[in-house]
């Protein structure tokens, strides 16, 4: 295997329910990973070795949210944290698999959880416009200025005290306490996602198809175009590579530069990436799978699960023959609705919406009422 190439290592297979996207992945330090959907539940997948490779069974169940998980949180003493549409963040005893506590405050969508390893404060994120502090179940912090909804929240170990928040508004913002410091300007749509890099500064992405590269004190080192669609997730290999993940059904793994180095489609949309301690990646796609890849060849799964992985990938596949032609399956293309339909609220939560685009592509909106409205929703 080129030590530059993620195979497929293994598949964690599908929940159940009809709405099951993989919103959200974490991992636990014994290797487990933890996948949030959007049938509501919170699930701990266990590698298993067999002699046809790395399996992941899930033996842990968390139920207890009332709607769409947006994002699970691996604690530092072990626990779990998830967030959701029921606008309540949930702190979870693994071992029992029941509730610990129930963080209730936010008024509107929980988008981000996160939580400070240095001091084991969770961090949430809302559509409220709002990010939350919360100490032993209890809120110690309102984070209060943004102008439209938080998609991600940051707690800065390395900087005591202080924050990032990522907002519809298209600004990050730094806050020190609760006032702010220093507002990022730059991404021209929804800023959705935000990670630290160790001695740089931070990482963004956006609904702009980029990412940029910031110095915490306030100057943009880098842009690049990571995606010309949504960018949903961005996470730091121990490698120092940076990977992004994309309404466009792919992966991609970057050079610390900002060059692509490898691209990697799924059968649909991914929402979620997480790179894991050992170099692999684990990621969460809206056909209901986590998909875990890997440069060690010891982990690649067997040629004929590659094999089918990639005819299923290939049946996703639409050309741009097929779009140009006007027909896609029984739908006729010709008369689709442009991108300002997207600035139209959706009457429904899970509405598709399929539009045309100004180069004459596709795109199949099927989130939440997740296209960008005026107030980055």
């Amino acid at each position: 295997m080129d030590v530059d190439t993620y195979q497929l290592s293994a598949t964690l297979p599908r929940h159940e329910e009809k709405e099951n996207d993989v919103r959200s992945v974490d991992s636990l330090d014994d290797g487990a990973i933890v996948t949030g959907s959007r049938d509501r539940t919170v699930r701990i997948w266990r590698p298993v070795s067999t002699d046809e490779g790395v399996t992941y069974t899930c033996n842990t169940t968390l139920i207890g949210h009332t709607h769409y998980v947006q994002r699970v949180c691996v604690l530092p003493h072990g626990g779990i944290a998830s967030c959701s549409n029921d606008k309540h963040v949930i702190e979870w005893d693994v071992e029992s698999a029941a509730p610990l506590r129930v963080l209730e405050g936010h008024t509107d969508v929980v988008s981000c959880v996160a939580v400070s390893v240095a001091t084991g404060m969770i961090y949430s994120a809302s559509w409220d416009k709002t990010a939350r502090v919360w100490k032993d179940g209890a809120c110690v912090r309102v984070l209060k200025g943004h102008e439209s909804a938080l998609w991600a929240v940051m707690p800065l170990d390395e900087l005591d005290g202080q924050t990032l928040t990522a907002s519809g508004d298209k600004t990050i913002k730094l806050w020190t306490g609760d006032t702010c410091s220093h507002t990022y300007t730059g991404h021209t749509d929804v800023v959705r996602a935000l990670c630290w890099v160790s001695g740089m500064g931070f990482l963004s992405a956006a609904n702009d198809g980029t990412v940029r590269l910031w110095e915490l004190g306030g100057g943009c080192l880098s842009v690049f175009q990571a995606s010309e669609s949504f960018v949903y997730a961005i996470s730091v290999l121990p490698s120092g590579e940076y990977l992004t993940c994309s309404e466009d059904r792919n992966v991609r793994l970057w050079s610390s530069a900002g060059d692509l180095v490898q691209s990697i489609p799924h059968p649909s949309t991914v929402w979620a990436l997480k790179a894991l301690a050992n170099g692999d990646i684990v990621a969460g796609c809206a056909d209901g799978n986590g998909y875990v890849w890997t440069r060690d060849a010891s982990r690649a799964a067997q040629p004929a699960i590659a094999a089918a992985f990639k005819a299923e990938v290939a049946a996703f596949e639409v050309s741009a023959e097929q779009v140009k032609e006007g027909m896609l399956g029984d739908l006729d293309t010709t008369n689709l609705p442009g991108s300002d339909a997207l600035a139209q609220p959706g009457q429904r939560e899970g509405q598709t919406k399929i539009i045309k685009d100004e180069g004459a592509r596709m795109a199949l909106m099927s989130h939440d009422c997740l296209w960008t409205t005026s107030d980055g929703h």
